[in-house]
């Protein structure tokens, strides 16, 4: 009885991948693949984002110099999570007075955050404050993904990076070694 069964359902099967390469012929090429989006470069609103708001790039260009160590550590984040980076932005905006410790707190769960704290609690201070002094600026920023990234590796790169570092290319954000 076995037998019977596989045989019916040979002969099925092979009856219906006939009729179907019958009805439908396979194409002979696949359709082409639109331009890839990293081709295309930053979008304006990060290329020119200084020019459009110079107060807060001047304060944001300070906030490197005093920190460039955390600086480089919140770039290099933000390439890496931009979802986060817009979460930390949106907190910071929407809780004026409140610190870096207190968004840590409010996303335990978040792994990175604690050596951010251990290692750069004055830096994330002040970023905190300089999101809450320039917020629309900010928010503008990280609507991008990887916004803030950019800025800070073709913008504010020689505030932070070590002497011979390699700069990256004009559309680039570098990935770690």
């Amino acid at each position: 009885m076995k037998c019977l069964r596989y045989a019916l359902l040979a002969v099925l099967t092979s009856s219906s991948s006939l009729a179907f390469a019958q009805a439908a012929p396979m194409p002979s090429a696949p359709p082409a693949a639109p331009p890839a989006a990293a081709n295309a470069g930053p979008p304006a609103i990060v290329t020119d984002w200084d020019q459009h708001h110079p107060d807060a790039a001047r304060a944001l260009g300070d906030w490197v110099h005093q920190h460039p160590a955390g600086a480089r550590r919140v770039f290099k984040w933000d390439r890496r999570h931009p979802l986060r980076t817009k979460a930390l932005v949106a907190w910071a905006a929407d809780h004026p007075g409140q610190r870096f410790e207190d968004f840590a707190a409010s996303h335990a769960d978040w792994p990175v955050l604690d050596r951010f704290m251990r290692a750069h609690q004055d830096a994330m201070d002040g970023l905190i404050v300089w999101i809450q002094a320039n917020s629309s600026a900010a928010r503008e920023l990280v609507q991008v993904p990887r916004g803030l990234a950019w800025v800070g590796f073709h913008v504010y790169r020689p505030l932070w990076a070590p002497a011979g570092e390699e700069a990256p290319g004009a559309d680039a954000v570098p990935e770690d070694k």
